[in-house]
C-alpha cells in the first residue's frame, strides 16, 4: 500500500544520533475465523483488532501513528474511499 523513509536525529548529537526507518505499510482484510484463533503473545498486554476509523495518531508509540497518517490511513491524511 505504501513505502516510506524516515530519517531523524543529528550526527553531532550523542543523545539522539541519526536513525533511519524504512516502513512498508500494508492493508489487509482478515475473516473472522482466523482472528478467533489468534493467541495473544505473553509479552503483549492485549491483542485486538479495531476498526480503522476509530484509530488516532496518538494511539501509537514512537511515531508509528505518523507512518499511518502519512499512508493516508489516519486523521487528516486519511484517504477517502
Amino acid at each position: 500500500m505504501d513505502v516510506q523513509s524516515h530519517v531523524s536525529g543529528d550526527v553531532n548529537d550523542e543523545k539522539e544520533p541519526p536513525h533511519w526507518d524504512i516502513c512498508f505499510v500494508y492493508q489487509m482484510k482478515v475473516s473472522k475465523s482466523p482472528v478467533a484463533r489468534l493467541r495473544r503473545p505473553e509479552w503483549f498486554s492485549e491483542l485486538v483488532f479495531k476498526p480503522l476509523r476509530s484509530l488516532k495518531q496518538e494511539d501509537f508509540t514512537r511515531g508509528h501513528g505518523d507512518v499511518l497518517q502519512m499512508a493516508g490511513m489516519l486523521g487528516s491524511g486519511r484517504k477517502r474511499s
